[in-house]
């Protein structure tokens, strides 16, 4: 529902200097009664020019009907829904990964990554204070932390998280080109010497014969 129901300029806002971030109040998100309005989450910097040009570009393409906001349409410009959010998510991971997922475990994968490795305390409690997870009842009521000191230590995990996985694939996609260009490479030595092979049989059948034309002259 967080990512179905975004809205440009009401949710998701472009700051001046261009940074895209995410504002919701307790009315925004499922568990909002609970815990009220959500400290700002700022977009990514590297994820900000993809959201620029699906904004400017390709969203106006889609043609929201009626001019609604939701940052996600249909194909036929009506706001997305569960399943159109779902099919995105599912098929990009599997697209990626070539692993079937979907938003659900995806978020539990997050989690489960973050607890298998040295995040500290602060940290796994302010991801769960963004994700609006329960927070234990002992330090709702002892821990005297701004809500804005608790999901500090969040925002860096998230982006170093998305910087490893944008290096990751950066490398896979070296690899690749590499691996390209030496098929290429093997495939144009491959031609050459064929080319080759194809000349000297030329000359050598041409020699065969000039010299059977002076033997059959008189």
């Amino acid at each position: 529902r967080t990512l179905r129901e975004l809205q440009l300029n009401v949710t998701l806002h472009r700051q001046e200097g261009g940074r895209w971030v995410i504002k919701h109040k307790a009315g925004d998100y499922k568990t909002g009664a609970h815990y009220g309005d959500r400290p700002p989450l700022q977009i990514a910097d590297h994820i900000g020019p993809y959201l620029d040009e699906f904004v400017d570009t390709w969203r106006p393409h889609l043609a929201p009907t009626g001019g609604h906001q939701y940052l996600f349409c249909k194909n036929n410009g009506t706001p997305a829904n569960a399943d159109t959010i779902y099919q995105i998510v599912s098929r990009a991971t599997y697209r990626l990964t070539g692993k079937k997922t979907n938003p659900h475990l995806l978020r539990d994968s997050i989690v489960t990554h973050l607890r298998g490795t040295d995040a500290s305390e602060s940290e796994l409690e302010a991801l769960a204070l963004y994700m609006g997870h329960s927070v234990s009842m002992q330090k709702s009521n002892y821990d005297k932390r701004t809500k804005q000191q608790k999901v500090a230590p969040a925002v860096t995990v998230i982006e170093s998280m998305l910087t490893e996985t944008a290096v990751g694939l950066t490398h896979a996609a070296q690899q690749h080109h590499a691996q390209v260009d030496g098929e290429l490479r093997k495939s144009r030595q491959r031609e050459r010497r064929r080319e080759t092979a194809a000349i000297r049989r030329r000359k050598e059948r041409e020699t065969r014969e000039s010299e059977v034309g002076s033997i059959a002259q008189p």
